[in-house]
């Protein structure tokens, strides 16, 4: 097969049968290849009595490619004996090739220009190493000069910052068979994922072609260059973000995940479908501070969510805080006492929150432990932290305390308790006695009710929470009677 003719007849021979005979062909690759240099071609040829041979049309793909291709040959008869031994053979414009796989056909490359490729399907670099090559290929051709068109295009590599843009002719003297690119790699001496980029041929001329088989078909040639990061700094970041428990892929869904928090925060209910009432807006303009200051509180994607339970712990002991103090001044201003805005205001503004937390667990859990665990864990940490902790940071400052703030210890306690002065010449932490008995052994009773209550409910209703409309309303008025029982009786004690 010559490039002036790049179709051959390639003639299919079964001798001495006096039975009908069927033969399947395919092509096979040698150093030709389908698709490139030859069209791919099988079937089946079906010998009737007294027929010796069958003709086949192959075709070559004028690829300028030197090399060669085989056509093998199957017996597929019932039975192969009925050949008489003769077999299958095959001959072209050369004569008879006998045996099974036949007929080598050459493809000569006597006066084409060549075809475009890259020496590789991509390349890998390290940042550190600075430059690398590409190898631009002119096979199947030499004739004349000629030239193809070499440009970069970005990938996730960014041309000018990590890596040298390139844009220019390269011209294939007659003969030539390879040029070499040379490309420079930015190294920024620090720590990047893999990035990369490409590199294009396009335009050919003089007569010369594109490998139309591999990436960009016959338009253009396309390879991909891979920057990989220099390896100590990648050991060096990898030890760091180990010992900070830090995965890089949770990090970057935790940054998307913080972005989506202050979207979600600025738009109304959160979501930017349905249609908003007025109301809604109110109530979104008004919350909107606190929802973007919240907004700030780390996801949980970091640390293993430990950064997001510290920043969030910050968050509600200052809100806490401020919620205290508002509701202090609001007691003071309206005459109250503070025993009395203490388990009023202030025991509201602190402890609604925990409220809607219980109100959210008992709507999305399928049992109740989440919403009367949020419940008590929070009476908890009221009475053991709350209580504890500034007791503890207290007594160790009045054990350690001299000078003027001693003098001023004593001078506030020496009338109202001077049994504790006298006792505690050093100064001690002082807590005077009120009515806090009363207030506590009634919460203490309430407490114990509402809870003998839950399980009383859990025999006759079924369950802690929830039931029928009945038996649901009746125990929540009486949770609110109790409460309204402990306000009464500790703000009369």
């Amino acid at each position: 097969m010559h490039l002036g003719a790049p179709k051959v007849t390639v003639t299919i021979a079964c001798k001495g049968h006096t039975t009908e005979q069927a033969v399947a062909y395919t092509t096979q690759d040698g150093t030709a290849k389908a698709g490139i240099d030859f069209t791919a071609a099988s079937g089946k040829l079906v010998f009737a009595p007294g027929t010796e041979s069958l003709e086949v049309d192959l075709v070559g793909n004028s690829s300028g490619n030197p090399g060669n291709f085989e056509v093998i040959l199957t017996d597929t008869t019932d039975d192969p004996g009925e050949t008489g031994g003769g077999g299958c053979s095959s001959k072209d414009k050369d004569g008879i090739l006998a045996g099974a796989t036949v007929s080598i056909l050459p493809v000569s490359d006597d006066d084409h220009a060549g075809v475009f490729s890259f020496g590789a399907a991509s390349y890998e670099v390290c940042e550190s190493e600075k430059t690398t090559s590409v190898a631009v290929e002119r096979t199947g051709g030499l004739h004349g000069d000629v030239t193809v068109h070499f440009t970069t295009r970005d990938e996730t590599a960014t041309g000018s910052i990590d890596y040298g843009v390139v844009d220019e002719i390269l011209t294939f003297k007659h003969g030539e068979m390879v040029k070499m690119v040379v490309l420079d790699i930015v190294d920024d001496e620090s720590y990047e994922k893999e990035e990369t980029f490409q590199c294009v041929l396009s335009d050919p001329t003089g007569g010369s072609t594109l490998n139309s088989q591999t990436d960009g078909g016959a338009e253009a040639e396309i390879t991909v260059v891979h920057i990989m990061s220099d390896e100590t700094q990648k050991k060096f970041t990898d030890s760091i973000l180990l010992l900070m428990n830090v995965n890089r892929d949770r990090v970057k869904i935790g940054h998307n995940n913080w972005k989506s928090q202050f979207v979600a925060a600025i738009t109304v209910n959160g979501g930017a479908d349905g249609v908003v009432q007025p109301s809604e807006w109110a109530l979104h303009l008004i919350a909107l501070p606190w929802k973007l200051f919240f907004a700030m509180i780390p996801p949980t994607d970091f640390a293993g969510g430990w950064v997001c339970f510290g920043v969030a712990l910050i968050f509600i002991g200052f809100v806490t805080a401020l919620i205290g103090d508002m509701a202090a001044l609001l007691g003071c201003v309206v005459g109250m006492k503070a025993s009395t805005t203490a388990i009023t205001f202030v025991a509201l503004g602190t402890s609604l929150p925990d409220t809607f937390a219980s109100m959210a667990s008992a709507k999305m859990d399928r049992y109740a432990d989440n919403s009367l665990g949020n419940v008590t864990g929070s009476n908890s940490v009221n009475v053991f932290l709350g209580l504890g902790l500034p007791w503890l940071i207290a007594a160790i400052y009045w054990d350690n305390a001299s000078g003027a703030t001693l003098e001023a210890w004593r001078g506030k306690y020496s009338e109202e308790l001077p049994e504790v002065v006298e006792k505690f010449k050093h100064g001690v932490f002082v807590v005077p006695a009120g009515s806090l008995g009363v207030s506590v052994t009634t919460f203490v009773v309430t407490a114990t009710v509402c809870l003998l209550t839950l399980g009383l409910r859990r025999f006759v209703v079924g369950g802690e929470l929830g039931g029928p409309a009945t038996s649901k309303y009746a125990t929540s008025v009486f949770f609110v009677f109790m409460w309204l029982a402990y306000i009464v009786v500790s703000v009369t004690a």
